[in-house]
């Protein structure tokens, strides 16, 4: 797959890289940690005086892995007792702001003006990046569109898209039959 560029986003954990399942539960380890060192729920005795530490839902696969995985090293390594809050997203973003929710396992940064807020405030921190230097978003098409494939008697049919903004001169090309024009 190529990747059509567009600027990119990190990926971090905000609290009140996927890679191999070993880094993914070094990282949840180390995030839970550090979400416990850092965050609103770091007052002395949090865990301990029973105070349940809330997570958001996150609805796509990797977020809802990432909330697993340091739910389970809050409760089985620190002691503490966790519940995940069900919201959409910008409810969960605004109780995060407020310490009504003291994680959120996987951001997206500068998608959110509630979070871009919190952070300036200071009520929300950001602990840790899941894929180490962030990652890159964007529009991907099989390399054989733009380059061909011999072996398989594929001709290019794009060989200069390089950017988005190129996307409309090639849009029959993509065209899609359950949202046609």
């Amino acid at each position: 797959m190529r990747r059509i560029t567009r600027s990119g986003a990190r990926l971090n954990v905000l609290s009140g890289a996927l890679s191999n399942v070993r880094s993914v539960t070094r990282l949840a380890a180390a995030l839970a940690l550090a979400c416990a060192a850092t965050s609103s729920f770091a007052a002395p005795g949090w865990c301990e005086s029973g105070k349940t530490v809330k997570l958001a839902q996150i609805t796509w696969e990797s977020g809802a892995l990432m909330t697993e995985m340091v739910r389970t090293v809050l409760e089985k390594g620190l002691g503490c007792k966790t519940e995940v809050i069900p919201g959409a997203t910008a409810a969960t973003e605004t109780a995060l702001s407020k310490n009504d929710l003291q994680v959120w396992a996987e951001h997206w940064t500068g998608r959110s003006p509630i979070v871009a807020r919190a952070l300036q405030d200071g009520s929300v921190k950001l602990v840790g990046e899941l894929i180490p230097g962030g990652d890159k978003e964007g529009w991907y098409v099989p390399d054989y569109v733009i380059n061909g494939d011999a072996k398989r008697g594929i001709k290019p049919v794009a060989p200069q898209l390089r950017s988005i903004a190129q996307l409309p001169q090639y849009k029959n090309l993509f065209a899609d039959d359950e949202e046609p024009g």
